[in-house]
């Protein structure tokens, strides 16, 4: 399976009882789909998924495959193997593709430990595979060797998201095979990514504005590359900003969110926190005011 275009990595809105809010769940997926956003990440970093339960992550699953009608990649990882497999499972007729990180939280593993255990999951998986590289949270960088290893034993493994800001190294993943997916988990380079060849990005913290993701990759694909990096100049504008909050990434998209989709939840689950109230003005003054009457774009 080839996958085109940008993948959105959904967040997951609780409500202040720290449930998860199933009808801002459905508004969101619903605002992704009038953008004519086709590729959703469900239960991935920016959906908060450390903090769910398995039971959680599988209903989160069946109610997106419901309520959304394009491509869903479900991301699978645990560092239990059993989880892993569970969830895997589950995904078949829900998902189109599994994501699978490395099993993070263990210190000093060798290369044989961490094959074993992405074979011993893609072994189960009946579905297509990426690979999940971040190895600022897992403490560990996905070789290009290992994935040719992998890719070597198993047919269905198609990609890798990489999110370990090195585009050197999303490179080495390309050379491996032409048909490999390569999608680089990154908002201020998405046209230096795709000039450079690769698939295309992922993002979790666009989710609030997905005009921009959508139009770099549609300018590029139709050879507009003056468009597509001036569009890619104006992100960016954004890009700096929510990145001089003191606050994580998904808190923040979360209140950049609840600015475009009117009582979208802001809260997140501990240990994250909340933005706050003088944040989340300065979030929709930024928003309304500098970003979004030019997502016209013209």
């Amino acid at each position: 399976m080839r996958f085109n275009g940008p993948f959105f990595a959904i967040l997951t809105p609780f409500d202040q009882s720290m449930d998860i809010d199933f009808g801002a769940l459905k508004v969101q997926l619903e605002f992704l789909a009038e953008h004519r956003v086709e590729n959703i990440i469900v239960g991935g970093t920016t959906g908060e998924f450390a903090s769910l339960t398995i039971k959680e992550r599988k209903e989160i699953l069946e109610f997106c495959r419901k309520n959304f009608n394009g491509k869903i990649v479900n991301h699978i990882s645990s560092t239990c193997l059993l989880e892993s497999t569970e969830l895997i499972e589950h995904s078949v007729g829900k998902a189109d593709a599994i994501l699978l990180l490395p099993p993070y939280y263990y210190a000093n593993i060798s290369e044989e430990g961490v094959l074993t255990f992405l074979s011993k999951c893609l072994e189960k998986s009946t579905l297509p595979a990426f690979l999940y590289n971040f190895p600022r949270h897992t403490q560990i960088n996905i070789d290009s060797e290992w994935v040719r290893k992998l890719i070597t034993k198993h047919d269905n493994l198609i990609g890798i998201k990489d999110s370990g800001g090195d585009i050197e190294n999303s490179l080495e993943y390309k050379k491996l095979n032409l048909e490999f997916q390569v999608y680089v988990g990154s908002d201020t380079t998405i046209f230096e990514v795709l000039k450079q060849g690769l698939n295309g990005t992922v993002t979790g913290a666009g989710v609030p504005v997905p005009e921009y993701i959508l139009r770099i990759h549609n300018d590029f694909a139709n050879q507009q590359w003056e468009s597509a990096q001036r569009i890619q100049n104006i992100f960016n504008v954004w890009n700096k900003f929510r990145k001089s909050l003191n606050f994580n990434e998904i808190a923040i998209a979360k209140a950049a969110l609840s600015k475009r989709i009117d009582g979208f939840p802001i809260w997140v689950r501990p240990p994250l926190i909340k933005v706050g109230d003088v944040e989340i003005k300065e979030i929709g003054q930024k928003l309304h005011n500098e970003i979004l009457p030019i997502t016209k774009f013209d």
